[in-house]
């Protein structure tokens, strides 16, 4: 989920001073290793960088609620970011966590869900736990990833998926181990 805090920033976050609040379900961190390699990680400084902020043992669309309404306004009081990223638990409902943070916090200028699919497990993921089918459902934004791992036809079969459960968001293709591209980026938070 991303929120843009400020309508006078940039229209791209790569030179922008961003905040992203990590969410995981347990008390260890899995994803800070991913998050101290990007350049500014802590900097959080007006000329840009990215402040680290987590919330552990639970979800943010549920038995975290609270902690996330007071971490967000934390971060808009002593950070003041242009861009907010919330990275939720894979358990999340991503529309539950956004409908907290329109009510609750009244001043964000713009919000995205963005749902990340792993196109290579979708398909089995989603008979297993009816969660997965739910988590595109209202999204903004779908990030179709691992793309470079399946085939064509396997693609075409996920994106027609994606498209069943919801129609009207805005389906791009990335590749977990490469950065995500300018032009992706762009076109993902267009809609903030």
């Amino acid at each position: 989920m991303a929120a843009q805090t400020d309508s006078s920033a940039p229209p791209g976050i790569a030179t922008a001073k961003v905040a992203i609040l990590e969410n995981e379900i347990g008390e260890v961190s899995v994803d800070s290793s991913v998050f101290s390699g990007l350049a500014g990680v802590g900097a959080g400084g007006a000329g840009g960088g990215i402040q680290l902020r987590e919330l552990f043992s639970g979800c943010v669309c549920c038995s975290l609620a609270g902690e996330l309404v007071d971490a967000v306004r934390d971060l808009q009081a002593t950070v003041h970011p242009e861009w907010l990223i919330i990275e939720a638990t894979g358990l999340a409902i991503p529309e539950s966590a956004a409908d907290l943070l329109r009510k609750a916090i009244t001043d964000l200028e713009g919000l995205l869900t963005v749902v990340l699919v792993d196109a290579a497990r979708f398909s089995v993921l989603e008979k297993i736990s009816p969660l997965i089918g739910k988590q595109p459902k209202t999204a903004d934004v779908l990030l179709l990833n691992k793309v470079d791992l399946v085939d064509e036809a396997v693609r075409g079969q996920v994106t027609s998926r994606l498209r069943e459960i919801n129609a009207s968001a805005s389906i791009l293709e990335v590749v977990a181990s490469e950065p995500i591209a300018q032009d992706v980026l762009a076109e993902m938070i267009k809609g903030a």
